[in-house]
């Protein structure tokens, strides 16, 4: 599809050029019109090398260069006349559209648009070379340090959402107890300990001082 619409759209611009008339873009040659209206608002005077000093209502004084195609307003920056440079131009009896600059052409227009994009054949006409499809291009390891950090899957959560969840490692043995062999609690917790009944101490041969001890 791709390659059907850009095929069109060239075609469409040859098309297109074929019925202009005239030296330069259409567009450019509308710019160029209205400023050789504009022009009567301006006053040129001849200092002689081609040199004129133009002046108009709106802008005051400039200076135009016609060999050199240039003007202290804005001439060699868009490559098209300005008013100042159309008076001048005008005033020596020439003409402004010699002096646009060729990318403003339509011959030129017509070259960019000139190319063709050859058509490619179907995939049961290629030839068959016999050597496969081809394969990716091997791992290509980069200087810099490798990434330790394993790459989150799409409906895995960010790290910052299990900040507060606390995962059990694989494989880890459940809590026992070693005095009631309980599981869920070890000795130091054993609840069988506070149970336990005080036994009362044998004192029989004990002397009776040491016992007041």
């Amino acid at each position: 599809m791709q390659f059907e619409y850009i095929c069109k759209r060239l075609q469409s611009r040859r098309d297109t050029s074929l019925r202009w008339h005239g030296p330069l873009y259409p567009k450019v040659q509308k710019v160029l019109e209205k400023l050789k209206n504009d022009t009567r608002a301006c006053i040129s005077t001849y200092v002689g090398e081609s040199k004129f000093e133009v002046r108009d209502m709106h802008d005051g004084q400039n200076a135009v260069d016609i060999n050199m195609e240039t003007c202290s307003c804005q001439w060699e920056l868009t490559g098209i006349p300005c008013v100042h440079a159309v008076r001048a131009i005008v005033s020596c009896g020439r003409i402004p559209e010699d002096y646009v600059h060729n990318c403003y052409s339509i011959e030129t227009f017509r070259k960019a648009y000139s190319f063709i994009i050859n058509p490619l054949k179907g995939q049961t006409e290629r030839l068959e070379t016999g050597k496969g499809p081809v394969a990716p291009n091997s791992e290509i390891r980069l200087p810099e340090r490798p990434n330790k950090v394993r790459r989150l899957e799409p409906v895995e959560p960010t790290p910052s959402a299990n900040r507060n969840l606390k995962l059990r490692r694989v494989g880890q043995k459940t809590l026992s107890c070693s005095k009631c062999h309980r599981e869920g609690h070890n000795k130091n917790k054993c609840p069988t300990v506070d149970n336990v009944t005080p036994v009362a101490a044998d004192t029989t041969g004990v002397p009776e001082g040491i016992l007041k001890l």
